[in-house]
């Protein structure tokens, strides 16, 4: 099971790491996981002041990016209202 992280955003509602995988939960239920990103490129997610503008500068259009559906088993582990 991956671990998320609330994080303080107005689009971003949660975050978690596993195995080189970022986990991003947005607020419209979107889960996105970003492929072979740095732990430490995580944990500046979690400290940073704005964890929109981190994702955009540090992880979009740098890390492959794929779409978790909602009958995915992750997402079920993930998102769970």
């Amino acid at each position: 099971m991956i671990k998320m992280y609330n994080v303080e955003s107005s689009n971003v509602k949660q975050i978690g790491y596993d195995n080189n995988t970022l986990y991003v939960l947005f607020k419209n239920g979107g889960l996105y996981s970003y492929i072979d990103v740095p732990e430490n490129i995580f944990e500046d997610l979690l400290d940073a002041e704005s964890v929109g503008k981190t994702l955009n500068k540090d992880v979009k259009k740098i890390y492959e990016c794929e779409r978790v559906w909602d009958d995915d088993p992750i997402y079920k582990s993930i998102v769970s209202d």
